[in-house]
């Protein structure tokens, strides 16, 4: 149970950090550290768990991650076509549009 206090005390301090200002960048990087702190926790005491449970926690801590790759490469072609329809076709507008283009680029 120990594996788990850093992923609560990463936590707490995200929730702390949101409450006292949504926007700050920090509140990423808390997260972040949430999740990479409680898939390490779970990648430990996965071999605690039964068979099928245990391979079930391996394979969500590894395809996560990838899926979320996908979805934030999706997101950003999204967004760069809706800032291409708003504002225009200036160069700046086209950067995320770009990058989640340039991000399924390099997983294909």
């Amino acid at each position: 149970m120990f594996a788990f206090a850093p992923t609560a005390v990463f936590l707490l301090w995200f929730c702390w950090g949101v409450r006292q200002d949504r926007r700050q960048f920090r509140n990423a990087v808390l997260l972040g550290l949430t999740v990479l702190c409680l898939s390490f926790a779970l990648l430990t005491q996965a071999d605690r768990l039964r068979g099928n449970l245990a391979v079930l926690v391996y394979s969500l801590v590894f395809m996560i991650p990838a899926l979320a790759i996908v979805v934030l490469g999706g997101f950003l072609v999204v967004n760069g076509l809706t800032m291409i329809r708003k504002e225009g076709r200036r160069p700046a507008n086209l950067l995320s549009g770009l990058a989640g283009v340039g991000i399924f680029a390099l997983l294909a």
